[in-house]
């Protein structure tokens, strides 16, 4: 991801942007969790800052990771399943959209 924003830096400092992960640990909403989420998107906002960012569980299904994914997912005890709250995620994208479309010229 700090490749694309790198590369690209001018051209979105002239736009709004917004920022997403999905993950799932990290996922309470008490200070120190949300600090730590802060950590996954960090080096991208020092990038470019976004107009709005969220986080949203995701979904891990060992049948469909690789090799290395199922043993980068084994130590950290990561939880299996399907966690996306879809009705959470649609909402979100209706929260920056103001933000993020240009005035008419």
């Amino acid at each position: 991801m700090t490749d694309f924003l790198s590369a690209n830096r001018n051209a979105l400092f002239a736009m709004p942007v917004a920022y997403f992960t999905m993950h799932m640990l990290a996922v309470d909403n008490d200070p120190a969790t949300a600090t730590e989420r802060a950590k996954y998107t960090a080096k991208a906002r020092d990038l470019v800052a976004p107009a709005d960012e969220a986080f949203f569980e995701g979904m891990i299904d060992p049948a469909r990771l690789s090799f290395h994914d199922r043993f980068a997912v084994s130590p950290v005890k990561s939880p299996v399943g399907d966690k996306r709250d879809w009705e959470r995620v649609a909402a979100w994208t209706e929260r920056p959209a103001p933000h993020l479309v240009s005035a008419p010229a």
